[in-house]
């Protein structure tokens, strides 16, 4: 069981990676051509400080919730986009996974990332906690695993791809692993895009921004945001859908 357990803790980390290795395309200063910076929509985002709250389905299945809230820090200068969910994920006829997550992104003005924080909590088939922060300056995530009685492990990794490497020797994982892990040396830094779209909202046809990452030509997640900077729509490479309850299909 540990081995599934810890696949969601490498899951995790990967997540924060890139995240962090996005921030540089977060930059309004990005020498890039694009149809709609991205900094635009990012704007957008925390003008209005509207939260985002999406039922996440597997196909027509309805497996959990996700909500992305933008505000203003009390000092008016950081920008922290604050992310949670659940999930429930069936494995199999007799594996069940259900798992939360809390997550928090303190920015600059001009969007680079300073600080991340991150806690997710495995609560079937076992209790496991991963606990993963970003200080701002620092090159390296400071890391905690527990039980509910416990600490199981914690430490410090390099915010970088031998992070990554470096989390599997540590939880001491090995087969399929080692390939995982050899991916993701292997990866290029995300590129992140927004251009203007459209889609069915309440009834009618909404314009929106049509958010792409994407890495080594694979399309990790595309997302629409309406004007006052929700996320209506997004689909990932998990083959996950995000849905606002009010989008028609």
């Amino acid at each position: 069981m540990i081995h599934r357990l810890a696949a969601f803790i490498i899951a995790v980390f990967w997540f924060v990676m890139t995240l962090l290795l996005v921030r540089n395309e977060l930059s309004p200063d990005a020498s890039r051509v694009r149809e709609v910076p991205i900094a635009h929509v990012l704007k957008l985002l925390f003008l209005h400080e509207q939260p985002s709250d999406l039922t996440v389905y597997n196909g027509p299945t309805s497996i959990g919730s996700v909500r992305v809230h933008p505000r203003l820090d009390h000092d008016g200068q950081t920008r922290v986009l604050d992310l949670s969910g659940e999930m429930h994920l069936t494995l199999s006829a007799d594996q069940r996974t259900r798992f939360n997550w809390l997550g928090l992104l303190d920015m600059t003005p001009t969007y680079d990332i300073k600080r991340s924080r991150w806690t997710v909590t495995i609560l079937e088939p076992g209790y496991l906690r991963a606990e993963i922060e970003t200080p701002e300056g620092s090159k390296t995530a400071r890391f905690t695993l527990r039980t509910r009685d416990r600490v199981i492990n914690e430490g410090e990794l390099p915010v970088e791809k031998g992070g990554f490497a470096g989390l599997a020797s540590q939880l001491s994982l090995g087969g399929n692993f080692d390939a995982l892990v050899k991916q993701g040396r292997e990866q290029a830094p995300p590129v992140v895009r927004a251009r203007q779209s459209s889609l069915r909202w309440r009834g009618e046809k909404t314009e929106t921004y049509l958010v792409t990452i994407e890495q080594n030509g694979q399309m990790l997640i595309e997302a629409h945001f309406s004007q006052l900077g929700q996320m209506l729509l997004a689909k990932t490479v998990l083959g996950y859908t995000l849905r606002s309850s009010d989008l028609l299909p």
